[in-house]
């Protein structure tokens, strides 16, 4: 079988390695789809380390069981499945809270690969009638509703509407919000307007401000989702929200941020970060996918073939506007 490496920056390749000999209480995956993370673009350009070379990549993927070892506790061979990537202790301090997106001691299971083995305990089950092409999404939606699953009946400013903006509007309008995209791309602003937002803003324009503040009236902004963390989207983000309210900084900077401290403090801004998710988050991202609640399928840029891994990551690289990009085995 073949996995797909990065090797350093802009450097994907196919390599050719013994097929995974799953142990007990563990089950192997037929991979059938990987999504290419906004992370994976990150350490692609050399924005964020390659933790490990040797290793495969891609943490957004489903795929069929093809054997189990061990009490499958519901598990068969056939069966249709996401993955969680994410593995957690079950007894450190944070999975004693239920907070295991915080383990200490965290490690994950990349995807990107004709067949992978991974514990029962990070098998999700799909409906048989699932198509596993949008299986990779529901690792991004876990995230999107850990961050903003509890939000109600606020004004709600999402800046960045990538594939994690597109999924958090969907999951806030259907919580009862009010909300308002930016987006620097047309293509983005536009699938944000055709999933409902309550106004979708070119960041470019130079009245974005002033177009926000006549759409309020007198109403104020709760919330911001800042998905991208610049030192401009921060800015804007502490600018647009209300005294006392709330901005929840989702993206992954790609430095160490400068911002109007003086305006969080005058203010009494919150500052607030999301990490990951908890494994309920993601068997209710499942079941808000396969119900049809979110629409995902609109999201999806450009589909290619495993083998074809780098020229799906080239095209991810030079198309700003493509929102998700999979990999189908």
């Amino acid at each position: 079988m073949f996995q797909v490496k990065m090797k350093k920056p802009f450097d994907i390749v196919i390599e050719e390695s013994g097929t995974p000999i799953p142990g007990n209480g563990e089950a192997l995956i037929a991979v059938k789809a990987n999504g290419i993370c906004g992370s994976d673009m990150h350490r692609y350009t050399g924005h964020s380390p390659i933790s490990n070379p040797y290793n495969a990549i891609g943490h957004e993927y489903g795929g069929i069981i093809e054997r189990i070892e061990g009490e499958g506790k519901g598990l068969e061979p056939c069966m249709k499945v996401a993955v969680n990537p994410n593995s957690w202790c079950g007894t450190c301090y944070y999975c004693r809270q239920s907070m295991e997106n915080l383990c200490e001691n965290m490690t994950g299971f990349n995807g990107m690969a004709e067949k992978v083995s991974v514990p029962f305990k990070n098998i999700v089950k799909l409906d048989p009638s699932f198509d596993l092409v949008l299986s990779p999404f529901i690792e991004p939606t876990a995230c999107a509703i850990h961050a903003v699953g509890e939000i109600t009946s606020s004004n709600v400013l999402v800046i960045g509407t990538g594939t994690m903006g597109l999924i958090e509007q969907q999951i806030l309008r259907s919580n009862g919000n009010n909300v308002i995209t930016i987006d620097m791309q047309d293509h983005a602003l536009e699938l944000s307007r055709r999933m409902g937002a309550d106004l979708a803003i070119d960041f470019k324009d130079s009245y974005k401000e002033e177009k926000l503040k006549n759409y309020l009236s007198h109403k104020k902004i709760d919330i911001v989702i800042d998905n991208v963390c610049s030192d401009e989207t921060v800015d804007l983000a502490v600018k647009a929200v209300k005294k006392s309210g709330t901005v929840l900084i989702m993206g992954v900077c790609a430095k160490n941020l400068t911002m109007d401290y003086l305006s969080v403090l005058l203010k009494e801004v919150v500052i607030s970060t999301n990490f990951l998710f908890r494994h309920k988050d993601f068997v209710k991202a499942s079941e808000l996918i396969s119900g049809g609640h979110i629409d995902v399928r609109p999201l999806i840029a450009k589909i290619y073939p495993l083998k074809k891994a780098g020229e799906a990551f080239d095209y991810k690289f030079n198309s700003p506007s493509a929102v998700k990009v999979i990999l189908e085995t």
